[in-house]
């Protein structure tokens, strides 16, 4: 189990990347929810033990993280949202060289385990092509790979699907699933999609604040019988903009459509529909001062 209590960090120009975040986060895959600069690559950092906090305490299975960082390092496992690799490597050679980083120094026990990882993200194919010629999502599970070469008992993943064709990103969701069963995952994303696909609990990360932590299910629940939604003509679209409670405008057919929380109809026009966690998600923006339109 993963537990921060207080954790604040604020950079030398006065922005205050994270404010008193507290959180336990249980074995699956548990997702942390903002849009770009919330400072969830921040936490990510602090987590993987690259940079202190200024206050708080953070807690790994009885180990104190911010103490005794080097035992926690044993024990993780990380994926940056971006990272390097050696272009002129194989797929083979660059998970071999993270295997000796880690201190997997045996050749053949280190062989079998390149060999055990290679098949776990579907890359067997391709182990001996150079990577500076894979496409994005062969890039991404190399790099779960390399981040679950010493068997980690936490996987800290940031932004791992941006940027995927849809076929890439289910085989990646697909092999954080897998992964679950056995660690820890704290999954770092603007993407609703991808916490609805894989996490058992989520927390919402706005300003550098946690404003709602559940589970998916009982945050969508929160908004049942206060979700409306019209499709209005573009011409109209903007006279919504100003609503204080309309939580996001998208194109549609035809029209955009408009939704709203609130406990009544904002006009005739709109009908009640279903959340989502997405709506959820929107909402909570809209209350922090964030639009969330697209």
């Amino acid at each position: 189990m993963l537990e921060l209590d207080a954790v604040s960090v604020t950079y030398a120009n006065g922005v205050q990347a994270l404010r008193d975040v507290s959180l336990t986060v249980p074995h699956g895959v548990f997702g942390l929810l903002g849009p770009n600069g919330a400072g969830k690559s921040t936490l990510m950092r602090t987590l993987a033990t690259l940079q202190a906090p200024d206050r708080g305490r953070i807690r790994f299975d009885g180990l104190d993280v911010l103490a005794q960082p080097e035992r926690v390092r044993a024990l993780l496992g990380y994926l940056p949202q971006d990272f390097g690799l050696y272009p002129a490597l194989t797929a083979e050679e660059t998970l071999d060289h993270f295997a000796v980083l880690k201190g997997l120094l045996d050749p053949p026990e280190r062989a079998e385990r390149v060999a055990t990882l290679l098949k776990r993200v579907n890359l067997t194919h391709v182990a001996n092509r150079r990577v500076d010629g894979f496409s994005g999502g062969m890039r991404q599970r190399l790099g779960i790979a390399i981040a679950l070469v010493a068997s980690p008992r936490l996987l800290i993943v940031d932004e791992p699907t941006a940027g995927l064709d849809p076929a890439e990103r289910y085989r990646l969701l697909d092999l954080l699933a897998g992964v679950a069963d056995d660690v820890v995952v704290l999954l770092s994303t603007h993407l609703v999609d991808d916490v609805e696909a894989l996490c058992t609990r989520v927390a919402l990360l706005v300003h550098g604040r946690i404003v709602r932590e559940d589970t998916p299910a009982a945050l969508v629940a929160s908004l049942r019988g206060q979700l409306w939604q019209a499709c209005v003509p573009r011409a109209e679209a903007e006279m919504w903009r100003a609503h204080p409670r309309v939580i996001s405008r998208r194109l549609a057919a035809g029209g955009v459509l408009v939704r709203a929380v609130q406990p009544d109809a904002p006009h005739p026009s709109f009908a009640s529909i279903a959340p989502t966690l997405e709506d959820v998600y929107f909402d909570e923006l809209a209350r922090q001062g964030v639009r969330g339109e697209e």
